[in-house]
Parts: C-alpha cells; sequence; structure tokens
C-alpha cells in the first residue's frame, strides 16, 4: 500500500522514455520510434500516451518578456489503458508525419518529441527528444 501511495506522487513510479530510430529527419519524412515505459515500485494504470511535436522559435525580446515560444505542430494520443506491473518494461511503437512545411533546425529554431504518459491518480513522467530537421 505504501508503494502505490509513493508512486502516486511520482516518487518511484513508471518512467518513460521515447527511443526514435534516427537522430535528424527532412520535412515531409516520417518519424519513427518506441515508447518505452518502466514500472516502479508499484502497479499503475496509465489512461493513455500523448506524443506531441513541437518547434521552439527563439527570437530577441522585443514585446515579450520571453526569449523563445513553443508551437505544438502535431499530436497524437494513444487512448489504450495499460496496466503497468512494477518492474515491466512496455515498449509501445508510433509514427509521426512530418508536414513538408515543417522548419528546419537552425540556431533560432529546434524541434522536440515531447512524449507524457497519462498516469491514473498520479504524477505523469514525461520525456523530452530534440530531433534535428535538414
Amino acid at each position: 500500500m505504501f508503494e502505490k501511495i509513493v508512486s502516486s506522487i511520482g516518487i518511484n513510479g513508471v518512467l518513460v522514455d521515447t527511443i526514435i530510430d534516427r537522430p535528424s529527419y527532412s520535412p515531409g519524412e516520417q518519424i519513427n520510434g518506441s515508447i518505452k515505459i518502466v514500472g516502479g515500485i508499484a502497479d499503475q494504470e496509465i489512461s493513455g500516451i500523448l506524443l506531441t511535436l513541437i518547434a521552439t522559435f527563439k527570437k530577441e525580446p522585443i514585446d515579450s518578456d520571453f526569449s523563445s515560444y513553443d508551437e505544438e505542430l502535431e499530436k497524437i494520443l494513444f487512448k489504450e489503458v495499460i496496466i503497468v506491473r512494477a518492474g515491466e518494461e512496455v515498449i509501445k511503437p508510433y509514427e509521426i508525419n512530418l508536414s513538408n512545411e515543417h522548419p528546419i533546425s537552425s540556431s533560432t529554431v529546434n524541434s522536440f518529441l515531447k512524449t507524457k504518459v497519462l498516469v491514473e491518480n498520479g504524477v505523469d513522467p514525461s520525456d523530452y527528444d530534440e530531433i534535428i530537421i535538414c
């Protein structure tokens, strides 16, 4: 019981790691990979996995206090209930398409794949992975 309470507040709960098949892609290509979820010290129910493709644009803060802003370009929600047992490893393959207009990586533009595991009654673990677009 103690393990379940500790896991629900994010301590020793499920971990997520997004694996991208290649480090770089071109606009219009398909990103393939897998999402690895590793169970913590107690069984936890996952109600879904949210995969978001984000472009971050850096700019000179002229009319804002922020030096960058994020734009969500694509979202995929895997709406599937999974019970991740303590210590268990679950692998979920994914594919996400880059648009032909996806911005090219530069000193002012970066692209990321954000993965968020939706944990029932708990803290949602997440992972950020940079993708180079050339």
